[in-house]
């Protein structure tokens, strides 16, 4: 028993040891993805929305994909002799994963608060700050964007479909 339990110390260390380049983007992105699911949460109750476990278990899957989406960029990078660039590519997934969740948190904390007060005013501006001027430098993310407001011009009967702003899993559509 005790020789199953150190191979798995072991396995789990050697993972861990692998993982070390981007060891701070994975706790950076936890941080980010627990904090959506809390702006989420109060937003959702003060709005009258009830608890739903369907929705919070989402909120949870789509974050573990994420991370295995993250983990397997590096690993495939580093296996390819590409290591700089394998942390380059979790990097540029990192910041464009902090614009979605960070918009959504910001809109989360926006509408728990009081339109007009200073907090408001605050987050109004720093919501402002992320949509509009945190994306420039992130490369591709304009051309994103254009090619995304092109493709929805060109199709015939399209909606706003921003109903469902501010949910705990970061879907807005």
């Amino acid at each position: 028993m005790n020789d199953i339990r150190s191979y798995v110390v072991m396995a789990i260390g050697a993972v861990l040891a692998m993982l070390s380049p981007i060891m701070d983007f994975i706790f950076a992105m936890l941080l980010l993805l627990g904090l959506n699911f809390i702006f989420g949460l109060v937003a959702a109750r003060l709005n009258g929305e009830k608890w739903d476990w369907k929705k919070a278990g989402m909120c949870f899957i789509f974050a573990a994909v994420f991370f295995v989406i993250v983990v397997s960029i590096f690993v495939i990078g580093k296996w390819l002799h590409c290591d700089d660039r394998a942390v380059s590519a979790v990097q540029y997934v990192c910041w464009a994963t902090t614009y979605f969740f960070g918009t959504n948190i910001l809109r989360n904390w926006r509408n728990i608060l009081k339109p007009d007060s200073t907090w408001y005013k605050l987050v109004d501006f720093l919501y402002y700050i992320l949509s509009a001027k945190f994306i420039e430098d992130i490369p591709y993310f304009k051309s994103y964007q254009e090619y995304k407001r092109k493709e929805s011009n060109d199709k015939p009967n399209t909606e706003n479909h921003d109903h469902n702003e501010g949910t705990t899993d970061g879907n807005n559509a």
